[in-house]
């Protein structure tokens, strides 16, 4: 499987007898803490989330009237916590 893909295991929807999901990613370390970085200062992690859906640090976010990737109106903000 190439970079960014994914691969559903046995335990997986498809499988009538299962009652849960297991999904291996194929991505690198270095792929997958990239995108959980901020896109606005690429320094602190994503810890905040839009209406939208999408992410930012709390330190950017709280300065965003509109989101940097959408740019719809923030309305909501809530704090994300990735262990």
């Amino acid at each position: 499987m190439g970079l960014g893909s994914s691969r559903m295991e046995s335990g997986s929807p498809l499988d009538p007898d299962s009652n849960y999901t297991s999904i291996r990613v194929d991505d690198s370390d270095e792929e997958i803490s990239d995108r959980l970085v901020c896109p606005i200062c690429f320094t602190n992690a994503k810890d905040l989330a839009f209406g939208c859906g999408h992410l930012t640090c709390q330190d950017c976010g709280a300065r965003l009237s509109d989101c940097p990737i959408c740019r719809q109106p923030i309305e909501i903000r809530i704090r994300v916590f990735i262990e």
